[in-house]
C-alpha cells in the first residue's frame, strides 16, 4: 500500500473512533415514533445489543429497541425505565421472550440513568458450555449477570429491528405496566453482534465506533446519521409516526 493510500486509511478509521457530530433519531413521546427495518439482518442467537441514548425526564418508561421475529412473540427488549417505583428506579432493563411468549431472560442494569444525559448500554445473551447467561451494563458499570441453567438462547432468523416503541401491550415486561412506548428523546449508534463479544470489547465500544470492534460478527449497525441506513445487511429503518432527526455531539467518551 501507498503512503498516500495508508494516510488516507488511517484518517477515516480516526474518524470513526472519535464520532462525528451528526443527526440521531429523534423519538418523541406520547407520538409512539419509531424505526423499524423492512427486511432482516443475518440470523443471530448469542448475541449483543449496543447503543447510546439521551432522554428527557425519570418518570416515563422509554422504549430503546426491539428485535423481533416475525410473527411470533420471540423478541429482546431494552427500556429504560423510570415508572417502577421500587428500589430499582432509573434502571436500564432487558427481556428476552422465547416464541410462546415466555420470559427467557430478564435483568437490570446495577447503575441507573439520568435525564438529559448520553448514556451507553451493552447487553448480551448468549450460550457458555451447558448453560446461558445474560448480562447488562450501563456507562461501564458494574455487569448484572444471570446464569440459566439450560443452553436455549432463542434462534432469530426473520427478524426485524425497532429503535424506539410503538406502546404495544406486552404481558410478560418485568416491573410495573405493560406497555412499550417510544422514548422522549434520541437513541444514536445501534449496533447488534452475533455471539458473544469479550469485556474487553464491550468497554472499547464507548470510546470506538462499532465498525471497529469485532467487524466479522457484526450484523446490524445503524449509526442514525442522517440516513436510516443499516451499513452492514444493508436495512433501511422506515420512519412511523414521523420521528424526527436532531443534531448531537459525538457520543463516544
Amino acid at each position: 500500500m501507498s503512503k498516500r493510500a495508508w494516510i488516507g486509511v488511517m484518517a477515516v478509521l480516526v474518524a470513526l473512533s472519535v464520532g462525528l457530530a451528526a443527526g440521531a433519531s429523534s423519538l418523541f413521546e406520547p407520538s409512539n415514533e419509531y424505526l423499524r427495518t423492512t427486511s432482516s439482518p443475518a440470523g443471530v442467537s448469542s448475541m449483543y445489543v449496543s447503543l447510546w441514548f439521551r432522554v428527557a425526564n425519570t418518570t416515563a418508561r422509554h422504549t430503546l429497541f426491539v428485535l423481533e421475529q416475525s410473527g411470533t412473540n420471540q423478541r429482546v427488549v431494552l427500556y429504560a425505565d423510570g415508572l417502577d417505583t421500587s428500589d430499582l428506579t432509573d434502571r436500564v432493563w432487558y427481556f428476552v421472550q422465547n416464541s410462546g411468549g415466555g420470559v427467557f431472560a430478564a435483568g437490570y442494569t446495577t447503575n441507573s440513568f439520568s435525564a438529559d444525559t448520553w448514556h451507553h448500554v451493552v447487553f448480551g445473551v448468549y450460550d457458555y458450555e451447558t448453560e446461558s447467561e445474560s448480562e447488562i451494563s450501563l456507562d461501564g458499570g458494574g455487569y448484572k449477570v444471570s446464569t440459566y441453567s439450560y443452553d436455549n438462547v432463542p434462534w432469530f432468523s426473520n427478524y426485524y429491528v425497532q429503535v424506539g416503541g410503538d406502546n404495544r401491550e406486552i404481558t410478560a415486561i418485568p416491573g410495573d405496566n405493560d406497555f412499550l412506548p417510544s422514548p422522549s428523546g434520541e437513541v444514536a449508534e445501534v449496533a447488534v453482534w452475533s455471539g458473544e463479544v469479550y469485556r474487553a470489547e464491550q468497554s472499547a465500544m464507548r470510546r470506538y465506533s462499532p465498525l471497529l470492534i469485532r467487524r466479522n460478527a457484526l450484523v446490524f449497525y445503524a449509526p442514525l446519521i442522517r440516513e436510516r441506513q443499516d451499513v452492514i445487511s444493508g436495512c433501511t429503518l422506515t420512519g412511523y409516526n414521523s420521528p424526527d432527526v436532531g443534531d448531537h455531539p459525538p457520543v463516544r467518551r
